[in-house]
Formats: structure tokens, C-alpha cells, sequence
């Protein structure tokens, strides 16, 4: 459900920065988070990673897994082939991933960029991604008078989670 909520939001952020998006491509029995397209004909394949629960005990293991699962699934024929499909077959697109990893209360400012630039360059550089964005910084970029009232429940369960207040 929170994975829904967490697209849900991603998918607003990506109509307001001018795409045209299609959500939860069936591909077998994998899925596409969601696929956009501007009016340049800039494609992009987002893929939207939320834990309810992100402490574990061995927090590093669960991170490098997560980031092999996309790696995977960024690189995997299936998908690309569903996507050339979509966007057309010589469309070249950006792969993008949005991470919903909340920090610790106790890290300064500094240590929090510090970590949030190194998650960066790992995604980029082992991952292959285009974009990196966190889940925080989506929401910063939201005009919420915009959104519609049915995503309201949604929005408000994940700006809890983010420590945010949501006016309606």
C-alpha cells in the first residue's frame, strides 16, 4: 500500500514537470513503476523504491540488494523491449529511481547531504541511473493545491512518514 501511496505522489511530481505517464506496466510477470514522456519526446522510466519499516539489522545488506533488484530490473530485456515498444523502438530514455530512505534525526545537515550525495554517485555509477531523487525532495517540489482530493489519504499517510504537515 505504501509503495501505491509513494507512486501515487512520484506520478503527480512527474505530470507537473510536464510528462504524460503511465503507470504499473505489466510486463509477465514484472511491472514498470512508470513510464513518462514530455512533449520534447524526453522518455523516462521511473522506478519508485518506499519501506515502511527501513530499519533492519543489517540495514547495508538490505540497501545493496534493493540497488541490485533495480539494477536488474533497469537492465532487464523484458522491460526495455516493453518500453521500446511504448516510446518506440530507437527513443532513447533516462532511468530514474526515487528512494524513500528517511534519515536519522540525530545527523546533522551536513552528514545528511554527505550521505544523500554518496547514494548518488553509487546509484549512478552501479546502477546506471540517470536521476537519483529522494522521496523528501519530490515532495518539497509538489504544488499540493494542485493535487486531487482522491490522493489526499494517500499524500497525508506518506507526509506523516516524512514528518511533514498537510493542509487541506
Amino acid at each position: 500500500m505504501a509503495g501505491d501511496a509513494a507512486e501515487d505522489i512520484v506520478n503527480v511530481w512527474l505530470n507537473e514537470k510536464g510528462y504524460f505517464t503511465r503507470r504499473n506496466i505489466k510486463v509477465g510477470r514484472k511491472e514498470i513503476d512508470l513510464l513518462g514522456i514530455n512533449k520534447e519526446g524526453k522518455g523516462v522510466h521511473a522506478e519508485v523504491t518506499v519501506s515502511i519499516n527501513p530499519f533492519t539489522k543489517n540495514i547495508a545488506k538490505e540497501r545493496k540488494q534493493t540497488r541490485d533488484f533495480y539494477t536488474k530490473k533497469f537492465k532487464d530485456k523484458e522491460i526495455t523491449d516493453k518500453i521500446h515498444e511504448l516510446l518506440g523502438r530507437h527513443k532513447k530514455y533516462q532511468k530514474w529511481i526515487i528512494l524513500g530512505i528517511k534519515e536519522s534525526k540525530r545527523k546533522t545537515e551536513k552528514e545528511k547531504k554527505k550521505n544523500r550525495e554518496k547514494w548518488r554517485k553509487v546509484w549512478k555509477n552501479r546502477g546506471k541511473v540517470k536521476e537519483v531523487r529522494f522521496m523528501d525532495e519530490v515532495l518539497e517540489e509538489i504544488d499540493f493545491k494542485e493535487v486531487p482530493q482522491d490522493y489526499a489519504s494517500n499524500f497525508i499517510m506518506i507526509l506523516k512518514k516524512y514528518d511533514k504537515k498537510a493542509t487541506t
